[in-house]
Parts: C-alpha cells; structure tokens; sequence
C-alpha cells in the first residue's frame, strides 16, 4: 500500500512538472505573424496584451524593430515577429562579442607594457622659434619582445573632468631614435608638443599642471618581430560583425 502511494505521488509530481515545462514551453501565436506596412500598430498592440510574450521577447521586439529600420526603411517588411527578436538577440550578441575583444585587447596592451608620467616640461625651440610643451615619461616594456612603436593619447583634465589637452602621441620611432625598447628595459621619453601661448588650455596646462588629472590610453603597441596589439585592429574586425538584415 506504501509502495502504491510513493508511486502515485511520483508520478502527480511528475505530471506537474511536465506539465508547468510544456506551459512554459508554449509559444504565442502572433510571433509567427509577418508584418506588412498596414498591421505593424495592430500585431504590437495584441502583442502588448498577450500573456503568452515574456518581458525579455519584448524588449528584443522593440529594439530589434529600432535597429532594422534604421538600416533600411523596408527590412522590417516581411519579416515575422519572431525573426525580429531572433535577429536582434544576434545583433546584441554580437555587440557584446566586440566590446569584449576590445577589453581584451586594451587589457592585453596594460599587461605588455607600463606607463608613467614624470611630468610636464616647458621647453623653447630656438631654431624654430617657438615653445613646447614636453610631456616626460617612463616606458616600460613588460613583454618578452623588443617594442619599436607605441601609439596612444594622455588625456589632462580638471579635477571637475573637463578635457583639457588631449595628447596623441605615435611617430614614437623618430622620438626614439630608432632605438627599440628592449624586453624588460625602462626608457625614459620626453615627447615634445607645441605650446600656443594665446591658447588658454595651453596656458592653464602650465599654471595648473599639478591640479590636473592625468589618463594614459594606450592604442597600439608594435613588435619588432611585426606582430602588434591594436585596438584599431580589434574595432575593423568587427566592424561588420553584425547580423544580415
């Protein structure tokens, strides 16, 4: 009697979850509708009141809709409600799998190489009349391989985060004197900018230099052996990663 009890209380439990897993399993009807030029405001409206649409295939429906009609006015035509959230979860998807080859990228450029800023050198240039402004640095080249070039910006701002001078700095060779950094080795660069004494950035620069907040961003760094880290490279590669429309 025990054993018929256990059995049948199995077998209710069993039912139940199957039963909840094929309800939740159960597709609205509407996302097989097609939409036209004419039923768009109709389907999204039933669509708002069907109990069988979950949250997240709602907003993959608004937003997909958004990103289709801003390719092409007619690529939204055609296509069934849930094509629209399919190419949509792709297309974030995608989006995701390119923000994270650039972190991985810009990750990797931190851990081959480090930066620190010395400070800021006000110099003249005689033979060509006029100032500069020298931003003095410590390179160092933590990778296993030489580095013959490196790109990237020093951005300078307030202590309230307003843009200052944004140093871009490449042609790092010529500064270098076509010397590589060697694997391990620290190089110290003092990388000259023209200083405009009638900028008043340029002036504040030099009144409020130890006010300012620094920001290194590096971009690129180049091997000897030709291979390189480049952020540039990360963003062209998926540039086009994106779905068909």
């Amino acid at each position: 009697m025990r054993i018929t009890i256990k059995l049948l209380t199995i077998i209710a439990i069993a039912f139940v979850i199957f039963t909840g897993c094929e309800q939740k399993a159960k597709k609205s009807p509407l996302l097989n509708e097609s939409i036209t030029k004419d039923n768009l405001v109709q389907i999204i409206t039933e669509a708002g009141k069907d109990p069988l649409l979950t949250a997240d295939e709602m907003k993959y429906l608004s937003t997909g809709m958004t990103t289709l009609l801003s390719k092409s006015v007619d690529s939204l035509v055609g296509k069934t409600l849930a094509q629209v959230i399919e190419f949509e979860i792709e297309n974030e998807k995608n989006q995701m799998a390119a923000n994270l080859a650039n972190v991985a990228t810009r990750s990797e450029l931190v851990l081959n190489h480090k930066f620190l800023l010395v400070g800021l050198a006000p110099q003249a240039d005689t033979a060509n009349n006029r100032e500069l402004n020298s931003i003095v640095f410590e390179f160092t080249n933590r990778s296993d391989k030489d580095i013959v070039d490196f790109k990237g910006a020093l951005q300078i701002y307030t202590q309230n985060r307003q843009l200052v001078k944004n140093f871009i700095m490449g042609k790092i060779p010529v500064v270098l004197g076509n010397q590589p950094i060697k694997a391990g080795e620290t190089r110290r660069i003092i990388y000259p900018f023209v200083h405009d004494p009638n900028n008043n950035n340029d002036m504040t620069l030099r009144t409020q230099w130890d006010q300012m907040r620094r920001i290194w961003v590096p971009s690129e760094i180049i091997f000897a052996d030709g291979t390189k880290i480049s952020v540039a490279n990360t963003l062209s590669e998926n540039v086009n990663a994106q779905p068909n429309p």
